[in-house]
């Protein structure tokens, strides 16, 4: 007796796969889900798992937003034992995590939610199974070219105290809490004026290191007090052994911008070139592909070279 298998090409529209084997879609009774990958790859993303936020009813994506950084999906909620990760199935081998994944690769992803689609699976299948197919050459020989660029910003800005305000904040709360004087001065400290108290607060034109000060005064001396004399201090913070008797530096009048400081316009693109072709007996597909992410946060960045290949002959 002669055995011969025959190939036969099916479309993911009108069959789903579950497992090792592929049924139809009306047939199904277990919680399936096929994510539609051109709405998956039309928002710029770093990795799959982010991306599939919103994508697939009964899946929650949680990640931290820094560039690159993986996610967390979960199909049955969180639990305190065990490992809640769904399992991960590209072209049909079990990997254990997509995060550097190219998600332009990506042909097909179904999302096996219940027990029934993902029993062939075991117990690793508990969290749930993601199944990914990759691309392949198909037909003559074509050469892509795929890019975008683009710009992340961080536009609601938190409405912080300046530094006059927060000095109102501090007067107020000395005196609510009773630390005023008789008249209703602020006691001697970093908001006191020349006289040693003041009724308002004052931001001092100069920061001393160490508490030290001028005239045995404490507290800030306002900018052009005749007790200032710039040859006695040392304006460099990185010269050690220059003249001067104390350590001085300008006080920010304004104040800082803190969010301001360590927030940036970021930048963001990703360009991608593919070869694939495919007859009868053979396919192929050979992609190459670039990803650049800077954070808005400074410091923070995520790149990647990806170098993906798919081929399949016949014999």
């Amino acid at each position: 007796m002669s055995v011969f298998l025959k190939e036969t090409n099916t479309t993911l529209n009108e069959v789903i796969v579950t497992g090792y084997s592929s049924q139809a879609k009306k047939d199904i009774t277990g919680s399936v889900t096929v994510v539609n990958v051109k709405e998956l790859v039309a928002n710029p993303g770093s990795n799959v798992q982010s991306l599939l936020q919103g994508k697939a009813a009964g899946v929650t994506v949680g990640t931290s937003g820094v560039p690159g950084a993986g996610a967390n999906v979960r199909m049955h909620g969180y639990s305190t034992f065990g490992n809640n990760e769904p399992l991960y199935v590209v072209d049909g081998a079990r990997v254990g995590s997509i995060t550097e994944l190219n998600p332009n690769d990506i042909e097909s992803i179904q999302v096996l939610k219940d027990a029934s689609a993902a029993s062939i699976y075991g117990s690793a299948a508990a969290g749930g199974v993601i199944i990914i197919t990759t691309k392949k050459g198909r037909g003559r020989t074509r050469v892509t070219y795929d890019s975008y660029f683009g710009w992340q910003t961080f536009n609601k800005r938190l409405d912080l105290l300046n530094t006059k305000e927060y000095g109102d904040y501090l007067f107020l709360l000395a005196k609510n809490s009773g630390n005023l004087t008789a008249n209703g001065e602020f006691r001697h400290g970093q908001y006191a004026g020349p006289t040693g108290v003041s009724t308002t607060p004052i931001v001092p034109a100069f920061i001393f290191a160490g508490g030290a000060a001028l005239g045995g005064l404490n507290g800030g001396i306002p900018a052009g007090h005749a007790s200032v004399d710039p040859a006695k201090y040392k304006l460099n913070l990185f010269d050690v052994n220059g003249p001067g008797t104390y350590l001085i530096v300008p006080a920010s009048q304004e104040g800082t911008d803190w969010l301001g400081a360590i927030l940036q316009k970021a930048p963001m693109q990703n360009h991608q070139v593919t070869a694939s072709g495919g007859t009868d007996n053979a396919n192929y597909l050979f992609g190459l592909d670039y990803f650049d992410q800077k954070g808005i946060v400074y410091t923070t960045q995520y790149q990647r070279y990806a170098v993906r290949t798919n081929t399949s002959f016949t014999i």
